[in-house]
């Protein structure tokens, strides 16, 4: 795959040009309507989801994979104390199965423990693996059935509810399904069938990723949370039985992603936030009528080991929200931005 190379000080100028002539802008958009209430926050989401480990490797080598991902997630809950940034996290169950093994007292559980008791919230993600043993997570071939794709749910969703369960050493705060009620999955493959293991299996909320489609069309995604459509992922059915939640993939990488080519890249990450800030400050100076701002990253727990692109580009963006955003307030009296899980956003 194509390398993205680092943006040069030239382009950072201009980042920072745009983002002056934006404030202007912005300041010259109207006089703010009185009386009427501000819209809320801007809602910043990280997703956080660990992949399908290869199932063809030996299990001293799912080992050091389970081990790998556990030491980028501390990373990342490092990074993200200070600015008080809850993780959405979603795990597929061969994860959550080597946790379980450890025990409450081993390292992942007490990482999940403390991403949690830091506002973090924990769901399900899985491709096409499902359990055929003891550690053993092989994957559907060709376009698995609805009966396939339901075990594939069920297999993962499983483990992840044994981890949350291990992890609290067999108490959690609430009930094991209140948690775990985000799913994200490649299976099934049509969304009539998505829709119903969704309902099936009382899932609340669908990660982020189908709907991306919309970066294709406009060069930015989706700002605020929709119940699908099974005709349109880019339409709303309010007797949908989920909300979609919205997000752009995976930090650092620029290319092709559920179909258009999306730049995620941190100066892209800036100039997009910038195109929501511009909208959505606009709207709270004119009165439009409240709704729900959102947006956000991905990323894989792989993504950010020592010396990635991920991690610096993750460390560019953190910084560059808290020194223009993190204590920006609206006339209304609005702040201009909050982290949230997917979940809290709701």
């Amino acid at each position: 795959p194509r390398s993205t190379p680092k943006p040069s000080s030239a382009a950072s100028d201009v980042y920072k040009r745009q983002f002056l002539m934006l404030i202007t802008l912005v300041a010259c958009c109207g006089n703010p309507v009185a009386g009427l209430a501000g819209q809320s926050p801007i809602y910043i989401t990280f997703d956080l989801h660990v992949d399908p480990v290869n199932n063809n490797i030996p299990l001293s080598a799912k080992h050091d994979v389970y081990q790998e991902r556990t030491d980028n997630i501390v990373w990342v809950l490092d990074q993200t104390e200070s600015l008080d940034v809850p993780i959405s996290f979603l795990s597929g169950g061969w994860y959550m199965e080597m946790l379980v093994a450890g025990g409450p007292s081993g390292e992942g559980a007490q990482v999940l423990r403390e991403l949690y008791s830091r506002g973090g919230q924990i769901g399900s993600h899985s491709h096409n693996e499902f359990q055929s043993g003891p550690f053993n997570w092989p994957s559907y071939s060709g376009i698995p059935t609805l009966e396939e794709s339901r075990t594939s749910w069920q297999d993962n969703i499983d483990w992840v509810n044994e981890g949350i369960t291990t992890a609290f050493w067999g108490n959690p705060p609430v009930p094991v399904e209140e948690i775990n009620n985000i799913k994200g999955a490649h299976l099934p493959k049509t969304e009539t069938d998505f829709h119903t293991l969704m309902e099936e299996f009382g899932m609340e909320v669908r990660e982020p990723g189908p709907e991306e489609d919309y970066y294709g069309y406009y060069g930015h995604h989706i700002w605020n949370p929709y119940r699908p459509s099974t005709d349109n992922l880019m339409s709303e059915d309010l007797s949908a039985p989920f909300v979609q939640v919205v997000s752009g993939p995976v930090i650092r990488k620029a290319g092709i992603h559920h179909g258009p080519l999306q730049d995620m890249t941190a100066e892209s990450i800036k100039r997009q936030f910038l195109q929501l800030y511009i909208n959505w400050r606009y709207a709270e100076r004119t009165g439009a009528a409240e709704k729900v701002w959102t947006w956000g990253w991905g990323g894989h727990a792989h993504d950010f080991s020592t010396g990635s692109d991920s991690r610096t580009d993750l460390l560019d963006v953190l910084d560059w929200l808290e020194n223009n955003f993190g204590n920006r307030v609206a006339p209304s009296g609005t702040q201009a931005m909050e982290y949230l899980t997917h979940v809290q956003k709701l």
